[in-house]
């Protein structure tokens, strides 16, 4: 995960999601959104830190990455970050056990602008 988010965010830390977007061709052909790349050590931190289960933490990235494959993105300003964190936090409700936890995406944690974003 370090090499890829150097590579292609210029970033020199580890992430915990990597979204790679498929090209428009692919995407309106096969139907393909693009893939996700999870970082299993930086998820099981995260989760460490939020106080739930590893299994939640890869239902947050993988809501997270999934927004930025239809298009969302955190980082083109505030309005943009609200739209998605209102996102996250309506898909996260869905899962079980969201209830009595509440929703908490990356985005609302501060965290969704250190990483979570592949090549869009």
């Amino acid at each position: 995960m370090l090499a890829l988010n150097r590579r292609y965010r210029g970033k020199s830390s580890p992430t915990d999601v990597l979204s790679f977007p498929s090209p428009a061709p692919l995407r309106s052909v096969t139907g393909h959104l693009g893939e996700l790349v999870v970082c299993l050590p930086v998820l099981r931190a995260q989760a460490r830190a939020e106080g739930h289960p590893p299994a939640r933490e890869l239902d947050v990235l993988l809501v997270h990455g999934l927004l930025h494959l239809l298009g969302f993105d955190h980082e083109r300003g505030p309005a943009a970050a609200r739209a998605q964190a209102r996102w996250e936090a309506r898909l996260l409700a869905t899962q079980p056990g969201a209830a009595e936890r509440g929703p908490r995406g990356l985005v609302v944690r501060g965290r969704g602008g250190s990483g979570s974003k592949g090549r869009s």
